[in-house]
């Protein structure tokens, strides 16, 4: 009898060793496997930099140096990784960065203006999104604001032009870590266990069983509700025909007409950056109703300027309207009056053309 119990014991105190290392291993992977803010921040402004250094060149120096610099973009920022910042895992999406290498590499129509065009769009995106994470990293945070530096990031991060998805840090994670740690404290030493002990890690075994399957129906509910409320709105969407340029939501009753009213008004109050956002989205969808310019959720400026280049007076329009508007959103380039009357002068003149 002694003998049985003894094999229990040991095979008892295995299974919980076992499940102890078992987790351990899978939280320590994941911390170590995920980058510091500071060092993906430094591998964006370096891509950024090798895609303008480009971006600069003639156009014999683009075809010819293109191949070296989209390999070396590609390497520094991967198409997706994890990123850690006060204790928020991140994952990070950098795939619109390899699709829009993708593109260029593929269209061997570009003109030498385009080329240069589409580098310096994605030169100014991702100078843009070093900015953001350099004011991220300069407003460090205690312990204590640790949802403060989850929003900041997932703000950052969540832009329609950097697509992304964040993890943020469950309860299932900390209930993990927390059985990790009891483990550990219920088996400091590998010492032969009293047969005292039996039913306690019985009814330990019991409890971690069903925490076990309360945390699997947790997953699964977690996964699934957000797909249920995904196809919902998707079918929403699809009913009230809701328009989304640009990552903005527009209401099927708005015309170009009342953005454009409300991108005066904006500019009235002193906010020109958005009011050239505004008035820039009006003039997409004005092109759009007019059947000039097919109009996608996934859809970016250069994609819209290549889907007009069969129609010379209106990309030529177009171009300096992109150009502006990215410098002013992406870019953070301060606007002014000046800036905000010429960016909707150029918006009527597209219009009538």
């Amino acid at each position: 009898m002694n003998v049985l119990d003894n094999k229990t014991h040991l095979a008892v105190y295995a299974l919980a060793s076992l499940i102890c290392v078992l987790f351990a291993g899978t939280v320590d992977t994941g911390a170590a496997h995920a980058a510091s803010l500071r060092d993906y921040n430094r591998r964006v402004r370096e891509a950024a930099v090798a895609l303008d250094a480009l971006a600069s060149s003639d156009a014999p120096t683009i075809r010819a140096r293109f191949a070296d610099t989209q390999r070396f973009v590609r390497e520094k920022l991967p198409p997706s990784e994890t990123v850690e910042w006060q204790g928020t895992v991140v994952r990070v999406n950098n795939s619109w960065l390899h699709d829009a290498l993708t593109d260029y590499e593929g269209n061997s129509k570009l003109t030498a203006e385009d080329q240069a065009h589409a580098l310096n769009s994605l030169t100014v995106r991702l100078l843009a999104l070093n900015e953001r994470l350099s004011e991220a990293e300069k407003q460090s945070a205690g312990a204590n604001d640790k949802e403060e530096a989850r929003r900041r990031l997932s703000a950052i991060l969540r832009r329609p032009e950097y697509a992304n998805e964040v993890q943020r840090e469950s309860a299932l994670q900390r209930l993990w870590q927390r059985f990790i740690e009891w483990l550990r404290d219920l088996f400091p030493n590998a010492k032969p266990l009293e047969p005292g002990t039996v039913a306690s890690l019985s009814k330990a075994a019991q409890v971690f069983v069903i925490a076990l399957a309360l945390a699997v129906l947790a997953f699964a509910i977690w996964k699934l509700v957000p797909l249920i409320q995904g196809r919902r709105k998707r079918k929403s969407a699809g009913g009230t025909s809701v328009r989304v340029v640009l990552g903005e939501e527009i209401a099927p009753e708005k015309t170009p007409a009342d953005l454009l009213a409300e991108a005066e008004t904006l500019a009235r109050e002193g906010n020109l950056r958005a009011a050239i956002r505004k008035a820039y989205i009006a003039l997409l969808i004005e092109l759009g109703d007019r059947r000039l310019l097919p109009l996608a959720q996934h859809k970016t400026n250069r994609d819209y300027l290549l889907a007009v280049r069969n129609k010379p007076s209106l990309h030529d329009a177009l171009q300096p309207l992109v150009a502006s508007f990215e410098r002013h959103w992406y870019g953070f380039v301060p606007a002014t009056e000046t800036d905000w009357g010429e960016f909707r002068a150029r918006c009527q003149q597209a219009l009538k053309n």
